[in-house]
């Protein structure tokens, strides 16, 4: 797997304890980011993507994935 650069200085990208599905989706904002701060092109949207990945990690640091507007622990 690779990692960023500040997932090296950070140590290990995950704790025993953290939730499979928080390293994954913290996996995945950083991704987008980095494809999104690459896209050569301006548009529209990118505001609303922004947005979008900011609320992403506010949820993988919150420690507990869910969809928005479901209640039960499980999504």
């Amino acid at each position: 797997m690779l990692r960023s650069v500040e997932q090296r200085r950070q140590g290990p990208v995950t704790s025993g304890d953290e939730d499979p599905r928080v390293t994954e989706l913290r996996s995945a904002v950083a991704r987008l980011r980095r494809r999104l701060a690459a896209h050569p092109g301006e548009f529209a949207d990118r505001s609303i993507a922004e947005e979008e990945l900011a609320a992403l990690d506010a949820m993988a640091a919150g420690g507990t994935p869910r969809s928005r507007g479901c209640a039960a622990p499980c999504c």
